[in-house]
């Protein structure tokens, strides 16, 4: 199996600054007090506050400090609930209202959990945001999922990715774990997880 370590520290020393690491952080610390406020009942400006806020990113290319952007997952992931009905947007607010409550209480029955986000029936709100919640809630221990970060993490790891993909409850419990073996293996944080699998995988690693 190649050995990564030499290719994910350039990454690192290249891409994951103090300021970096700083935004990330402040951002997920601001999602987490806007998803405390959310009472149920759907607010559009509050949800794109909590989008931007997890979306955060800063970090630097050839020495240049860039600007705080929110292109941390994506220009566009606002999860564009404002094109969702009325209905939806009450039962998606509903839903997030009581999945915080239910993790904060610990319970994180997963299979469960993501039978009812799924039963909500949103387009274009799939395992991704599914995943970042679970993220935001304990960094330590969930992950954001995408195939393509799967897919990376399976080649890095020297994993199956059929036992990674597709989505479900049981890969994803499989992909954290990978995910924290990544983490102990290359000796990065929580933060840093998703920029790194990202980038192996845009240079094909995957």
């Amino acid at each position: 199996m190649p050995d990564y370590h030499d290719r994910v520290n350039m990454l690192i020393g290249e891409h994951c600054s103090v300021d970096a690491l700083n935004a990330r952080l402040q951002g997920e610390g601001d999602a987490i007090s806007i998803m405390d406020d959310f009472s149920g009942v759907p607010d559009m400006e509050r949800w794109k506050s909590f989008c931007d806020a997890w979306n955060r990113e800063c970090f630097d290319r050839a020495g240049v400090r860039r600007e705080i952007t929110c292109t941390r997952f994506g220009a566009g992931h606002r999860a564009a609930l404002h094109l969702y009905s009325a209905d939806k947007a009450h039962l998606f607010f509903g839903w997030l209202a009581s999945f915080r409550t239910a993790v904060v209480r610990g319970d994180t029955d997963m299979a469960s959990q993501y039978a009812s986000y799924r039963g909500l029936g949103l387009v274009g709100a799939g395992p991704f945001l599914f995943s970042l919640l679970l993220y935001l809630h304990a960094p330590e221990c969930y992950f954001p999922y995408r195939r393509s970060y799967a897919l990376a993490l399976a080649t890095i790891m020297g994993e199956e990715a059929e036992s990674l993909t597709p989505f479900s409850p049981e890969s994803y419990a499989l992909y954290c774990k990978g995910c924290s073996a990544f983490r102990e293996t290359f000796n990065v944080l929580p933060q840093e997880v998703d920029f790194l699998l990202r980038e192996l995988a845009r240079e094909g690693t995957a």
